[in-house]
């Protein structure tokens, strides 16, 4: 690979784009589970007893929370700890917690929009049955 190419793909790898560090997988997971318990960073922060500040720093991969500080957030989330070190986002998610983020969404929409939703779910549906 030449010189430029190579600093290019280090760079991608460096920023995450190709690959999340585990700080950022933490904190995306850490983010996911707040916003599906309808919390806002604010509100995790008072329940885990940490800055709003620095739970933002964590999400966002840039904070480096130590392993009872993780288990501080997972005790105000209502989940246990290896919540936020599963290899896949959707694996720790289950029918329910996807119902509740989808109904959280859908609160805030008109409507139209949840009806258009429906209706689109549907044909896709249709297109796509169920395997099981």
């Amino acid at each position: 690979m030449c010189g430029v190419g190579k600093r290019l793909v280090l760079t991608y790898l460096r920023k995450g784009i190709y690959m999340k560090n585990p700080y950022q997988q933490v904190g995306n997971r850490i983010r996911i589970i707040r916003r599906q318990k309808g919390l806002t960073q604010a509100q995790l922060a008072e329940k885990s007893d940490l800055s709003d500040n620095f739970i933002g720093l964590i999400e966002r991969g840039e904070g480096h929370p130590t392993i009872p500080t993780i288990s501080k957030i997972a005790d105000a989330l209502g989940v246990k700890l290896n919540e936020f070190f599963a290899d896949d986002e959707e694996s720790s998610k289950n029918v329910h917690q996807v119902i509740k983020e989808l109904e959280h969404l859908l609160k805030e929409r008109e409507l139209k929009d949840v009806q258009l939703l429906l209706s689109l779910g549907k044909k896709i549906f249709e297109v796509y049955p169920n395997k099981k």
